[in-house]
């Protein structure tokens, strides 16, 4: 009896490793340029285990894409974003969604060109998507917050704003991290005021 619970432990850090190795394998392939698609098959030979192991570990494809996606989120710092829809402050947890998505872009934006050239892949694809959509969900709530209209222009502006695509393009000028940050915060605050504010409403 008292060998149960060593023999529970040592099949839970066995499955975690296993895991840990199936996500290794699926970030190399959605990272690898000559890659055009990402299959249960492909990620099960590239981490040496059986195509059923990788299924009893994600059950679908998409379920191995949205962890896959998640363990680049929580090691790039966007799970602090859940502590941004708690703030009382709108406004600094904007600022603060620009720094996050700064540093994100910064460390982990050199994935970005190559994940794009695997979205033909339809479930790629969705996944991407869905991800960038929360940030435009983040975004409207925020703003919605503030005594701003959270207008369609004024949601796709921020969102242009704290895209991949802007960062990089700031990024090309040879500017300083910090110099990138404070102009993406300078031009999300001007966005700001030029905003029309919330209508009061009627009692």
């Amino acid at each position: 009896m008292t060998n149960r619970p060593y023999r529970s432990e040592r099949r839970e850090a066995a499955a975690a490793e296993t895991r840990a190795k199936i996500l290794a394998a699926a970030r190399e392939i959605l990272a690898d340029p000559s890659q055009t698609s990402l299959s249960m098959e492909a990620v099960a030979k590239r981490a040496g285990v059986t195509r059923l192991t990788v299924y009893n570990q994600f059950v679908t494809k998409q379920g191995l894409l949205d962890a896959a996606f998640d363990d680049i989120a929580r090691e790039g710092g966007l799970f602090e974003l859940r502590e941004i829809m708690e703030a009382k402050d709108p406004r600094a947890a904007l600022s603060r969604l620009v720094g996050i998505f700064c540093r994100f872009w910064r460390n982990h934006g050199t994935a970005m060109p190559k994940l794009a050239q695997v979205a033909g892949d339809a479930d790629i694809a969705t996944s991407l998507h869905d991800r960038q959509e929360r940030r435009r969900f983040l975004l409207a709530t925020l703003l919605g917050r503030m005594q701003v209209t959270p207008t369609d222009d004024l949601v796709d502006t921020l969102f242009a704003l704290t895209s991949f695509e802007f960062y990089r393009q700031l990024d090309r000028a040879g500017r300083t991290a910090q110099q990138i940050e404070a102009l993406i915060r300078d031009l999300v605050e001007a966005s700001l005021t030029r905003a029309p504010p919330t209508k009061a409403r009627k009692r």
